[in-house]
């Protein structure tokens, strides 16, 4: 067995055996073979004036217990490297517009943070929508967008005709959720058998 040899900070105080130097992307060098099944123009613009595209989504079927899961895949593209970390958002709001669920997080699970996208890259961001079992049967509206996670603010979100969104929100679709799920659960009585 090798040893190591000691790792210290600039102060000189020891910090292990290992040293974290920074993140490196790693990119195929082959185009990805996806099918997006829909296409998108919804611009976000960074405080530095660089721009986010969302260019498509996919939305699978319901899956999982009384189809409560629901599949999501984002299509993201940067037109020049990204200068900041951003929050995706991805909202559900009743028929009143209200807010009902939401499921935010980094793109990729984490795994590939927005200041590591290079120009022109396209970046697949897969979620799983876990929805409440008390949200009631109904159709929803499906919003998504970007935010800096210190401080909450939404990276403005605008249209093909360059219109500025409500809420910086970009609308997505329409989801429906089919059979509340309190009323499939049955009464269960037990009784005591007494004892001899």
């Amino acid at each position: 067995e090798q040893a190591h040899l000691p790792v210290s900070d600039p102060q000189g105080h020891p910090v292990g055996e290992r040293m974290l130097f920074g993140r490196l992307p790693l990119r195929a060098k082959q185009p990805p073979d996806y099918v997006m099944r829909t296409p998108l123009h919804y611009t976000l613009e960074e405080p530095g004036g660089g721009r986010i595209l969302l260019v498509g989504y996919d939305a699978g079927p319901p899956e999982g217990l009384w189809g409560r899961v629901r599949s999501l895949t984002l299509y993201w593209r940067a037109e020049e490297p990204v200068g900041g970390d951003y929050t995706v958002f991805v909202h559900l709001l009743d028929a009143q517009g209200r807010f009902v669920f939401g499921q935010d997080g980094p793109p990729c699970e984490g795994n590939y943070p927005t200041d590591l996208w290079a120009a022109e890259e396209v970046v697949q961001d897969r979620r799983r929508l876990r929805l409440p079992w008390s949200l009631p049967a109904g159709t929803y509206r499906l919003e998504v967008g970007l935010y800096r996670l210190q401080g909450g603010e939404r990276l403005p979100a605008f249209d093909t005709a360059w219109a500025r969104l409500a809420g910086d929100a970009i609308p997505l679709t329409e989801l429906v959720v089919a059979g509340d799920v309190h009323q499939r659960f049955l009464p269960c009585v037990l009784s005591a058998t007494p004892q001899k």
